[in-house]
């Protein structure tokens, strides 16, 4: 998934990948220039290994939690992003 997102974003757009990333060591390869949205809900019972396994990022860009919709998360993570952006074209 890392290495299609390197694929996709050579081409001068962003790339999302959404999906479980259970453990520090498989974050890793997305590499260091990733914008990591960090959703903290509570664990799916359907899979109970990926839950055994589990460990929360010890830093992330943006934290969602309950309380907001989707809507709103997205346009949040969506200013960051560029705001983010911004400063490394500077």
């Amino acid at each position: 998934m890392g290495k299609l997102c390197d694929i996709v974003a050579r081409s001068g757009v962003y790339a999302i990948a959404d999906f479980v990333c259970p453990t520090f060591e498989t974050r890793k390869a997305f590499g260091a220039e990733y914008f990591l949205i960090y959703i903290d809900r509570k664990p799916c019972r359907d899979y109970p290994d990926t839950t055994r396994i589990f460990q929360p990022p010890t830093s992330f860009d943006l934290l969602v939690t309950e309380g907001s919709s989707p809507i709103v998360w997205a346009e949040i993570a969506a200013k960051l992003i560029l705001s983010k952006q911004n400063n490394y074209d500077i």
